[in-house]
């Protein structure tokens, strides 16, 4: 599984975010966003977050200025719940971007947000960020990115009481 945002769970569990209401969306960032540290890429809010923009996914994303590279819309979701691990997965269908250009930049990996309103900065909650196992480098062709069987998103229950 990847990791989920913890603003993303909160937006969920306030409804703002609805699993099965909500569109989600997918884009394709450089390597270079793999360096920043996993704990800020974790307490990300939106795809742009206003007080550390230079270390949010946009300033990674590839290259629309070439052409051939579009963020793209997640078809329907499918919920599952799996009860011998206690646990809901949510998937879609594998995730196609066409023809990207060579000049969009080399593909480190792909974030999943969910559009609430069209802006970076303040309706595109970033929900969950998977780092490919090998860079991809475009070359005009389709980059498709499988999702995991689980599915792109998997919520646990805790079997143990914390309180």
């Amino acid at each position: 599984m990847s990791p989920v945002t913890t603003f993303f769970m909160e937006r969920v569990a306030s409804t703002e975010v609805s699993i099965e209401a909500s569109s989600f969306y997918a884009l394709l960032y450089s390597t270079d966003w793999i360096d920043v540290a996993t704990t800020e890429r974790m307490t990300q809010d939106y795809v742009l977050n206003p007080a550390a923009s230079a270390n949010s996914v946009e300033a990674y994303e590839l290259s629309t200025d070439g052409g051939g590279y579009d963020r793209v819309l997640l078809g329907a979701r499918t919920v599952t719940e799996v009860d011998a691990r206690h646990a809901v997965e949510i998937d879609s269908a594998d995730v196609t971007f066409t023809t990207v250009s060579s000049s969009a930049g080399v593909a480190g990996g792909m974030a999943i947000y969910a559009e609430l309103a069209a802006s970076d900065s303040s309706g595109r909650v970033l929900s969950t960020f998977y780092d490919f196992a090998s860079p991809v480098t475009p070359n005009g062709g389709d980059i498709t990115v499988n999702l995991s069987t689980g599915g792109w998103l998997e919520f646990l229950t805790s079997t143990s009481d914390a309180s």
